[in-house]
This record gives C-alpha cells, structure tokens and sequence, in this order.
C-alpha cells in the first residue's frame, strides 16, 4: 500500500511549521504534497528539517526525501516530502517564471515500481482583470501539459482552486473556463478519486468566512490505475485544531502491476 496525502499548508510561519513537522512524523502516510509553499523561513525550514533528519516512527528509522522547486519572489509553489526517494520531471515553465513552483512534477519511486505525480497550486483569483487572466494562464498552460503527457501521467493532485459543474452548492462567480479544467482531466481520462470513491458525500476542503464550503483540493487519477486505487477521503483535522485553513485530502494505492513501469 501507497498512501499519498495533499494539503495546503498556507505557507506556516516557523511556530506553526514545527507543529506541522510533529504532525507529519506521526503519519502513516508514505508521499505529502504540500501546497501555498513560499521562499519563506517557515518553508525553507520544513524542506532541511526532513532533507537532514531521520525519524523514529513505531522503532523504525525513516529517512525522507524532498522536492522543494523554490518561488521566485512572493510567488507561492509545491513541495513533496516522501518516504521514497523523488526524482524531478520537466516543468514547462522556466525558473524565473511566477508559475515555475506552482508545477511540481515528479515520480515517486519504491522499489521497482513509479507513481508520475503532477503536483499543482492553481493560482486563486478575484473579480480583477490581472488575477483573473493570471490564474486562466496557468489553467491553460497545465491543459496542454496534461493532453500531452496524460499516458504517463498517473496521479493530478493539489489545491486547485476549481469546482465541477454539479458542485453543491453551486457558486454563480466561477466562470467557465475553470470549469472547463475539471471536465478537461475527466474527458482525458482521469477520474475525480474523491467522487468516485464517495459518491454521496458532500464534504468541503476549505470553508470562507461566511461559511461557505469549497471541495477546492483533489486527486485525479488516470484510469489505467483506477484498478491499484483502494480509497479517497478527507481528513478535517488539519482545519479544526487550525494546522492549516484546508483539510486534507489521502488516496491509497496498492503498490501491485498496474503501477509498475
């Protein structure tokens, strides 16, 4: 069994970053995906903290792997801790560009077999111009990646600031291009793990101020995997003793033939 978990850590501050590095060591998951990453003390500090530390976890010492493409400027990005070692794919976006961090793609290697992950942190937006084709940019840009690379993409995972269609309840302010994203991984052959898995749940990975739940953080798997997938699920604790403002969101995968190379 492959556990993989994503998360939006709302880039920690030092004090908060601790809490999570405790959080992590007693977690039985194998692969995180953190998102809202930045070049900050508190990011840069969780990337050393596992790059030059070994864990005891139930008496067994644990050595972790890091993935860490670092923003440039204020920009935010991805960054991948696993149990197993990491090895960067190509980014479409150059180093010095804004959306070079916010595209983390990797594999994951154990043993003999690979996950191709695809690591995103959807740029979020309001009603003005600048942040609305800022975020339509990248989509695109990540559209014609993935009709690219979708047969060796297995997992699309991340904070990726969308919904589908038939979300409940239905917010008028999406537009539909970010709709299109959605329905750009399903007819390419992914599917929405979480749905699949749940399909009458109706639960939220980030809730706003007026109380409002988006489901905004997912993992698409390719349907050639579908198979080896086991479940989908939230975890709302992350929210609730206040880690981060999302919840988490694992898929588990049984390590056999469908994910081998």
């Amino acid at each position: 069994m492959i556990k993989i978990l994503t998360l939006n850590i709302e880039n920690p501050s030092l004090e908060r970053v601790k809490k999570l590095i405790e959080w992590v060591k007693n977690r039985s998951e194998d692969v995180f995906v953190f998102t809202e990453t930045k070049n900050s003390k508190g990011c840069n500090y969780l990337e050393e903290y596992f790059k030059t530390n070994k864990t005891n976890l139930f008496s067994e010492e644990i050595k972790y792997y890091v993935l860490f493409p670092k923003p440039v400027d204020n920009n935010y990005g991805v960054m991948c801790i696993s149990k197993f070692p990491l090895t960067l794919g190509v980014s479409p976006f150059s180093k010095n560009d804004s959306f070079y961090s916010r595209y983390l793609n990797f594999n994951v290697k154990k043993e003999n077999k690979i996950i191709h992950i695809l690591g995103l942190y959807v740029p979020s937006r309001d009603q003005t111009e600048e942040k609305i084709q800022r975020k339509k940019r990248f989509l695109e840009k990540v559209q014609i990646e993935i009709l690219k690379e979708k047969n060796n993409i297995s997992i699309v995972c991340g904070d990726l600031n969308i919904i589908s269609k038939t979300h409940i309840p239905y917010y008028k302010f999406f537009q539909n291009w970010e709709y299109d994203f959605y329905d750009h991984l399903i007819n390419n052959e992914f599917i929405d793990a979480y749905s699949y898995f749940n399909p009458n749940k109706k639960e939220y990975s980030w809730v706003g101020r007026t109380n409002n739940g988006y489901r905004y953080d997912y993992f698409f798997v390719a349907k050639r995997i579908l198979g080896s997938c086991v479940h989908c699920y939230f975890d709302h604790s992350t929210r609730y003793t206040k880690l981060s403002d999302h919840s988490a969101i694992i898929l588990e995968i049984l390590d056999k033939g469908e994910i081998e190379v």
